[in-house]
């Protein structure tokens, strides 16, 4: 998905959104200059003509996600002025099979942003949108003729306008990022798990058997992204609602335990505020208190989803 905040927004002065044809031709008009996390390309990537051969699409793409994200714009010449590329030639699939084939572990979350031109001039653009990742160190590999033949195998990364390769230290302090982002995450997720546990299990008559679920992006959504609006919430929860019974209909071909009457006992899909989450439940609130079988749904700001059911009623 494209993020909705980047250097043209910045440099423009945008509030959040899409990146547009006038966006860019403005910060062209406006000689707005390469950075590390803004790259001007004039043609369109050009195909590895053999197997295994250094690709300089990926490279880019990689050094981009090892830093911390940014935008390759197709049909800008390096004096930044507009010189167009034919949209017609673009081929996302392939580029997408570049990444995978070329990049060790591949980058996901590439955008692909065609751009007709909407001045008349013909002279459309490509936007490729890499967001940052946690996966990084991406490392690129393939042979390449400098000075010899050679096979290299090197992590890039965007040092200001230019791109450069991280050194065996810089790699090192990568990787023990990566694994830091992990241990948090993990933590987070056991965090949720437990504090939802104490809590249903709290509100319930002993002896109790509740189902806990928690899950997070890999990515979690950033603070800048607004916030889930009531009526989305209740769209995120009656569609999965929805979702969750169609598979469970295909699945289970007999009367389901968690059936279609799970999600009625949200009382109206009503999501209350909580602390940078949406919260909607059938218990804790005693205005919503209900003999039936308890359900607890938390969509918080960051992505993070946690249900709750009770599954000592009924079984």
């Amino acid at each position: 998905m494209a993020r909705t905040w980047t250097r043209l927004h910045d440099f423009l002065g945008h509030p959040p959104g899409p990146v547009t044809y006038d966006m860019v031709a403005e910060a062209v008009q406006r000689k707005l200059g390469e950075s590390d996390d803004l790259d001007w390309k004039e043609a369109l990537p050009a195909a590895s003509p053999v197997p295994g051969q250094w690709n300089e699409f990926a490279k880019d793409v990689a050094a981009m996600a090892n830093t911390r994200g940014g935008l390759l714009v197709y049909g800008v010449s390096d004096d930044i002025t507009m010189a167009g590329i034919d949209l017609a030639k673009v081929n996302d699939k392939q580029l997408g099979q570049w990444l995978r084939v070329h990049l060790q572990p591949t980058v996901s979350g590439v955008s692909y942003l065609p751009l007709p031109a909407t001045d008349g001039s013909g002279k459309d653009v490509l936007v490729v949108d890499v967001p940052a990742s946690e996966m990084a160190p991406h490392f690129l590999y393939g042979w390449q003729q400098k000075d010899k033949d050679k096979t290299t195998f090197n992590a890039p990364f965007r040092h200001r306008d230019d791109t450069d390769y991280m050194p065996e230290h810089q790699i090192a302090l990568a990787y023990r990022d990566r694994f830091a982002r992990q241990a948090a995450a993990e933590a987070a997720l056991e965090q949720h798990l437990r504090h939802t546990t104490d809590l249903v299990l709290g509100e319930s008559e002993a002896p109790a058997a509740w189902l806990v679920i928690a899950a997070r992006p890999t990515r979690p959504i950033p603070r800048m992204v607004p916030a889930l609006s009531r009526p989305e919430a209740q769209h995120v929860v009656s569609s999965g609602a929805k979702r969750a019974d169609a598979l469970l209909a295909s699945a289970i071909p007999m009367p389901r335990l968690l059936g279609p009457q799970l999600f009625p006992y949200l009382l109206g899909n009503n999501p209350r505020k909580g602390l940078r989450r949406w919260v909607d439940t059938n218990m804790l609130v005693p205005a919503r208190a209900t003999r039936q079988r308890g359900v607890l749904v938390e969509l918080h700001h960051d992505g993070t989803v946690v249900t709750a059911v009770d599954l000592s009623h009924r079984t």
